[in-house]
């Protein structure tokens, strides 16, 4: 956690940028997957089981994208915030 304090401290401007990047790529990521199931007319599906091999790899790998870089960015605004 020090590590993480004294790395985004030093730069906290370039790490949003980083984080939000990050996210993107996350979201990009599981809205490709999720696509294309709705370009097969499955409007309505939770999880990654209809999907083909790939795209459940797209789905798994941007949800967790997401959800570390979420909390990235909670402990950079903890962290922005006392600067």
């Amino acid at each position: 956690m020090i590590i993480f304090v004294q790395i985004v401290s030093s730069a906290p401007r370039f790490y949003f940028w980083v984080f939000s990047v990050l996210y993107s790529l996350g979201f990009l990521l599981f809205l490709k997957a999720k696509l294309s199931l709705i370009m097969r007319g499955k409007l309505f599906t939770f999880g990654p089981k209809q999907m083909s091999r790939g795209n459940r790899t797209f789905y798994i790998t941007g949800y967790i994208l997401m959800v570390v870089t979420f909390f990235l960015m909670l402990g950079w605004a903890g962290i922005a915030q006392h600067l």
